[in-house]
């Protein structure tokens, strides 16, 4: 008889078990019958065998018997509604094609805790019938195949969230699995990781080393990608500035965080690559750039940050006089020459190491011919102990000849492992002329409107509130994707708890939120961005000479607005973590309340702070900082002198 699409059958597999039939239920309480209907429908690929069938149900009485209670079985299965059909030979069929198997449908979806499905991800955790041995041996087989396929997919999954960026999903998704599979290497990887990016790395390693502990003394393969990524996310992972009051997990740019791991994969295996990432100013460049260093080092694949400045387009070699130091701490860099060192003392350090100058040396030319002969050998050992991310933010602001270096060292990477990611304002300069084959182009557009919201509410639940739809919707509106316009917006709710009246435009919100601080904050503000990426506390104390428990409020009256972060220093752990603001648009409008001679006399504030440190710390960036802080207080004469 041929099989019909009518007389669906359902089979739940995962979690508690049942067959439905257009008229009834079949539980495992009814032991025989379940287990037959359970055969038919898993084996229904190929008629079954009668004579088989009997042996596996029955397999400790004579066929007579066997062949007796067969006939019976098959009589209450068809009463309740179970199509089956006898052909000939002896065998058994489905007469319908209406079968659907819950962990089939999960297997084809290939979707994990964001479709809401919250059943186990075992099949039939608590079906082990006794009654036959054969069934038995054969229903574990079948187990073994289906939950070996649920947890391939499940760490597919997890993987998919992870190149994405999207954390909470790969959390959740381990999470699942784990409560099923609580020794899978994989899923308790993925979960710390997600745990570290997210900002909890006391909980990250804290699920790692109860993982280590309850592996114990096994096999070391079994212990050690465990205990190299908790010795990495003990010793990279730093506070996150994103887990600071204020600001929401990433959202929306799972699919240029996925193109990011595609080029950092083609650098590992020694293709160099490079990107520009553009977009609007608060659009996320930095943020998700961040995040991608953060994920990249936990696969232990360190980044070298520089941040171009306003000042730096009159600074030669800008880019690498701040780059040089963190490289020279890197593996590898030791491999570099004596004569390297020496050259490369000559663009960091104002005092540098004496050096026998030979006739041919005095040529202007040929020194800045050796010192970029010396970069190109730092990179080169660095890169070859392993793939190096090289950041270069707002190349918008980059000196001429740092970006001439920089496009020569594009070309020359293609064939080492190293990954060049910059970020600017407008499309790639001229500069990157000609880089085309080498260099991918990323527009950082705005966030959709979903994304948007998502960036709000996360905002505000911070803070245990619940924002009204009207002005939810007038935020998603008039920030047009804008996370850092957003997030303040939503900040300016929180502080005022207006639900009726709006702010008239976006530079409103900025200008009434610093309003509100109090003038000890805003000069704390204020100072952070003068000092740029000199802003270490011990400075900032100096600059303006607050007692302890004065500064004390300040800080944290900006912390808890979400107007200040601590960085991490690009100098590695000896070097002290600075101050900033949340972004330069707030960097700008807090320095814009400050009349010409205050700001004046916060430049030669730092300047002469700064000025005090270039003998102890013979630093060409510290020194041109400085001779450009005397610049701006007006001291021409002392800057010329400086420089």
């Amino acid at each position: 008889m041929a099989k019909t699409p009518g007389s669906a059958i359902a089979l739940r597999a995962l979690g508690d078990a049942s067959i439905t039939t257009p008229l009834a239920r079949i539980d495992p309480a009814s032991e025989i019958i379940f287990a037959a209907a359970l055969y038919l429908i898993l084996e229904r690929n190929e008629p079954v065998s009668r004579r088989t069938m009997q042996a596996m149900l029955w397999p400790d009485v004579s066929d007579g018997i066997a062949a007796h209670r067969m006939r019976q079985t098959l009589l209450k299965l068809r009463r309740v509604g179970f199509p089956i059909d006898l052909k000939d030979k002896g065998r058994l069929s489905l007469s319908t094609e209406s079968i659907s198997i819950d962990y089939e449908e999960f297997l084809a979806a290939r979707k994990g805790v964001e479709n809401g499905n919250d059943d186990a991800l075992v099949m039939l955790p608590a079906y082990e019938p006794r009654f036959s041995q054969p069934y038995l041996e054969w229903l574990d087989t079948r187990k073994s195949e289906v939950n070996a396929s649920m947890t391939r997919v499940m760490l597919g999954i997890i993987a998919r969230h992870r190149v994405k960026g999207e954390w909470v999903e790969a959390e959740l998704n381990a999470s699942r699995l784990l409560r099923f599979q609580p020794y899978n290497e994989e899923a308790t990887l993925a979960m710390a990781e997600a745990c570290a990016m997210r900002g909890g790395k006391l909980d990250a390693m804290r699920i790692l080393d109860r993982y280590l502990s309850e592996v114990g003394s096994g096999p070391t393969d079994l212990r050690l990608p465990a205990t190299i990524m908790r010795r990495r996310i003990a010793d990279r992972m730093h506070p996150r500035a994103e887990a600071a009051v204020g600001e929401s997990p990433l959202v929306g740019r799972g699919a240029v965080m996925e193109q990011l791991g595609e080029l950092l994969q083609r650098s590992r295996e020694g293709r160099g690559q490079a990107c520009f990432v553009w977009g609007d100013a608060g659009v996320g460049k930095s943020r998700l750039l961040a995040e991608f260093a953060t994920f990249a080092s936990l696969q232990g694949i360190p980044t070298q940050r520089v941040q171009c400045r306003p000042s730096d387009p009159s600074r030669p070699l800008s880019v690498f006089v701040d780059l040089v130091p963190g490289l020279r701490t890197m593996r590898g860099a030791i491999g570099c020459s004596p004569e390297t060192f020496t050259y490369l003392d000559r663009l960091t350090k104002h005092k540098p190491s004496k050096l026998e100058i030979r006739a041919d040396e005095s040529d202007s030319e040929f020194v800045y011919a050796r010192v970029q002969q010396s970069l190109f050998d730092l990179v080169d050992a660095v890169s070859d102990e392993g793939c190096l991310i090289v950041l270069v933010e707002d190349v918008h602001w980059v000196d001429s000849t740092s970006a001439k270096l920089l496009r020569e060292m594009v070309a020359w990477a293609t064939e080492h492992s190293i990954l060049f990611a910059f970020t600017g304002r407008d499309q790639p300069g001229e500069w990157l002329a000609g880089l085309s084959k080498m260099l991918t182009e990323i527009h950082l557009p705005p966030l959709e409107p979903g994304p948007s919201r998502d960036v709000v509410l996360g905002v505000v639940r911070q803070h245990g509130r619940e924002i009204g739809e009207r002005y939810l919707d007038w935020c998603v509106r008039v920030a047009e994707g804008n996370p850092y316009f957003l997030q303040e917006l939503a900040n300016h709710w929180i502080e005022t708890g207006e639900q009726h009246k709006v702010p008239s435009s976006l530079a409103a919100v900025l200008n009434e939120r610093i309003s509100r601080l109090t003038a000890d904050a805003l000069q704390l503000l204020q100072t952070c961005a003068v000092l740029e990426k000199n802003s270490t506390l011990e400075r900032i104390v100096e600059v303006l000479g607050y007692p302890s428990h004065q500064m004390l409020r300040a800080i944290n009256e900006l912390g808890s607005a979400g107007m200040l972060v601590m960085e991490p220093s690009e100098f590695g752990k000896n070097a002290a973590d600075r101050f900033s603001s949340r972004h330069d648009l707030l960097s700008n409008a807090a320095l814009s309340r400050l009349t010409a001679p205050a700001l004046a006399f916060l430049h030669r504030q730092a300047g002469t702070i700064l000025e005090r440190e270039i003998d102890a710390e013979r630093s060409a960036a510290i020194l041109w900082d400085c001779a450009n802080h005397w610049r701006l207080a007006g001291d021409v004469g002392r800057a010329f002198e400086l420089a």
